[in-house]
């Protein structure tokens, strides 16, 4: 595929993704959001990186705030250079997705379907504009990808040792990729059987690399919290309220979403942020045991909503917009059916390339990519999910829903050419 492909599929990624976000503005700073800019500017303050504006210690991995810091400290505090750099983002994943299209498929129009899909993906659209971190965080998620990809094709040390680095700098952006490794190891077995003395070796670099690129962190957790901590202590909170329905009775209303001795325990400074997530854990999987058909069925609706982002799209969509802003009631609504129907077809398109068109070559060669739909599949339905939570995943459906249609349209064009070369005999 040539160059200037690629070119014209970061243009046309950008160009869409700036033209959202200056038509659909978000002035006004809420959630998640606030407090990712208020601890980059803690950190322009020249305070420590690991502690947060309010002088508590930050729970959460920093690389985001401190890639907020660092736009601000070159470009100055104005969420539109922020907006601007993930923007440029966009562009960048674009051009991954459509080379790694290429490569899987060998299918100059699939690659070019693969971009043009993502340029034009609403929920990606979206998320340009707000300060979260899944634009940054698909993009060091698919800077993996491209590494581990040439890692497994040929087994070279160089690309395992990059691929270890990437997917520690992936974790340090959102904790969710922090078991992505341990999935990772059996696909170079699954790919290599005959290779098992190697595919160790890799695995080793692979690992040791990824373990060095945390262990910065580690260490200071260690230091502030006197213990083991890997990454985050948020994980046993999110993973007991994201399923705390499963002890609310039927058509019984609660505005908390945890029990008040667990409400009260998490204010409680008495207790240590390692303490806390320990018990998070242990209600969590408690409740969970002793519900496991409801939490079967909690999981399956996680899953529509992780993949078509139906019903928490609405609430995303209209954050940072104050009252009467130019995003209306109606415009919301709409909004969120488009990135529905839209998340959708994609899938669907993705589900018919399985179906209609296996072929082995190809499906080894893209297992790394359903490894990766699969391992966040799991842990988005398992613990929390948001809709927002599923953006780095389409970068991945995506590219086999290119593919599937590219086929399509291809296997459409034999038949009308079949059909005319015989009526024409």
């Amino acid at each position: 595929m040539s160059k200037s492909c690629y070119i014209y599929i970061f243009l046309i990624t950008i160009t869409t993704n700036a033209l959202f976000t200056f038509l659909f503005p978000r002035p006004i700073l809420m959630t998640d959001a606030s407090e990712y800019n208020s601890n980059a500017l803690n950190i322009i303050q020249g305070n420590r990186i690991e502690v947060l504006h309010d002088g508590i210690h930050q729970l959460k991995p920093p690389l985001y705030p401190a890639f907020l810091a660092g736009i601000y400290y070159l470009f100055g505090h104005s969420l539109w250079n922020v907006y601007i750099v993930q923007i440029f983002l966009t562009g960048i994943i674009s051009i991954f997705i459509s080379y790694l299209t290429f490569k899987i498929f060998c299918d100059k129009r699939a690659a070019c379907l693969s971009g043009i899909f993502f340029s034009f993906h609403l929920q990606t659209l979206i998320h340009s504009g707000i300060l979260y971190a899944e634009i940054l965080f698909s993009f060091c998620l698919i800077l993996f990808t491209f590494s581990v990809y040439h890692a497994l094709l040929n087994l070279k040390a160089k690309w395992f040792i990059l691929s270890g680095f990437l997917i520690g700098i992936t974790t340090m952006v959102k904790t969710s990729a922090q078991f992505l490794p341990l999935f990772i190891i059996p696909v170079i077995f699954l790919i290599h059987p005959r290779r098992k003395l190697k595919g160790l070796l890799m695995t080793i670099l692979f690992t040791v690399a990824f373990l060095m690129t945390m262990t910065p962190w580690i260490a200071r957790n260690y230091r502030y919290y006197d213990s083991f901590v890997f990454c985050s202590l948020q994980g046993g909170m999110n993973l007991y309220i994201s399923n705390y329905s499963l002890e609310i009775p039927t058509g019984e209303k609660r505005l908390l979403s945890m029990t008040d001795e667990l409400a009260k325990m998490s204010i409680n400074e008495n207790i240590s942020w390692v303490d806390k997530d320990r018990i998070f854990y242990q209600e969590a999987i408690k409740m969970i045991l002793k519900h496991p058909f409801k939490m079967v069925y909690l999981s399956f609706f996680k899953s529509i909503n992780f993949f078509t982002g139906l019903w928490l799209q609405a609430y995303i969509i209209h954050i940072g917009y104050p009252e009467g802003s130019v995003i209306s009631y109606f415009t919301n609504n709409l909004l969120v059916w488009i990135v529905a129907g839209m998340n959708t077809l994609l899938l669907l398109l993705a589900i018919g390339n399985f179906i209609f068109y296996r072929e082995k070559s190809e499906m080894i060669s893209s297992t790394i990519f359903l490894t990766i739909i699969g391992y966040f599949t799991l842990i988005h339905t398992i613990s929390a999910c948001s809709a927002r939570y599923s953006l780095p995943v389409y970068s991945y459906i995506i590219i086999f829903a290119a593919n599937s249609l590219s086929k399509t349209l291809r296997r459409l064009k034999l038949i009308r050419y079949f059909e005319q070369t015989k009526f024409n005999f």
